[in-house]
């Protein structure tokens, strides 16, 4: 059985980004994934859309106030149930095998604590924008 992935998508006045962001996710070949928005306090029309359109689909954490990328992903860490967590920004749209071969991954190494994952460009997808980004030292820094 696949393990469960929680998915943390922060939002702040994003109503623009939501639907396409959203839909890439739930087009998820991997299952079973939980998906978690955290709305930064927004005064567009984002919530209405979450509780319209993806009540049903999304685990919705609401901030009085704009926390930031850390506070609201930490917001949504917090309730997040999956033995995997994946953050992805609200103005991405993520490929439908993209969960799926983060776990697979992930399950052949368990000594592995965190992964990242190509990123191309929305208005040329055949460039690469990072190719993780991000370099991590045993101390942490």
């Amino acid at each position: 059985m696949s393990p469960l992935v929680s998915v943390i998508v922060v939002n702040w006045n994003g109503e623009r980004l939501l639907h396409e962001c959203l839909q890439s996710v739930l087009s998820q070949t991997h299952q079973p994934m939980e998906l978690i928005v955290v709305d930064n306090g927004s005064t567009d029309r984002s919530l209405e859309i979450l509780k319209g359109d993806y009540k049903e689909s999304v685990c919705l954490v609401e901030n009085s106030e704009n926390l930031g990328f850390a506070g609201g992903n930490n917001a949504g860490i917090r309730v997040a149930r999956g033995k995997y967590i994946a953050l992805l920004n609200n103005d991405a749209v993520a490929d439908p095998l993209w969960l799926g071969e983060m776990v697979k991954t992930a399950e052949a190494d368990p000594t592995v604590g965190m992964f990242a994952v190509k990123i191309y460009s929305y208005d040329q997808p055949g460039i690469l924008d990072s190719a993780g980004g991000l370099l991590i030292y045993p101390d942490g820094l």
